[in-house]
């Protein structure tokens, strides 16, 4: 069996607690067959994947709006969503997305209750 491999964000790689008393090693990313795995996301790596920022989409259609968490991505980051309830989440219109991803190929796929829901971007509100 292989030892686990965590991507933790800078402020908690000081800390003894969390994934380092789980074992194992803890990497600030790690490169597998051209994919980046970073806590944190950041411009100009093509085939990224992180999370820290927990992106949500607020969507307003038929008189009524929802707000949850999802996936989102401009096929050269791939920002995941927060998967814990105790875990906050940030509107993809929110001003730290705001230079990260290109919005003209941006990509949103909201978590459901039993599904995923792919909705344009177009669709999102403040909120």
């Amino acid at each position: 069996m292989h030892s686990p491999i965590w991507s933790i964000s800078p402020a908690f790689r000081q800390s003894r607690s969390g994934p380092h008393a789980l074992g194992g090693s803890c990497l600030p990313s790690l490169e597998l067959s051209g994919l980046t795995l970073s806590h944190e996301p950041q411009r100009g790596i093509s085939g990224l994947i992180s999370g820290h920022l927990h992106p949500a989409a607020h969507i307003y259609m038929a008189g009524r709006s929802t707000r949850r968490p999802c996936f989102v991505h401009d096929n050269r980051l791939l920002i995941l969503p927060a998967y814990g309830s105790s875990t906050g989440s940030i509107n993809i219109l929110s001003p730290p997305f705001v230079g990260l991803l290109h919005w003209p190929s941006l990509e949103v796929t909201m978590l459901g209750k039993d599904r995923t829901y792919p909705i344009s971007p177009k669709r999102s509100v403040r909120g």
